[in-house]
């Protein structure tokens, strides 16, 4: 596996971790000031502030749990 897909798969498994805690300051921690997020619903948020008010909704009524992604083992046939 390549370094760049470890690190990608850990970053992915640090951002589920701290949302599935809901923790906000670490979740946020992974979003740069003019990060912009589209949900899956089509929405569109931009900026901290903005993405940091989607995932509060969230969190409230606690909608949403993230499943870890399966690893998957790719052959070298």
């Amino acid at each position: 596996m390549s370094d760049r897909r470890t690190y990608l798969q850990n970053l992915s498994h640090k951002f589920t971790e701290a949302f599935n805690r809901q923790n906000l300051d670490d979740v946020m921690a992974f979003f740069s000031q003019n990060a912009i997020l589209e949900d899956s619903s089509g929405g569109r948020h931009e900026g901290k502030e903005a993405i940091r008010a989607s995932f509060e909704a969230i969190v409230e009524l606690s909608l949403i749990h993230i499943s870890e992604p399966t690893r998957q083992l790719m052959s070298s046939r």
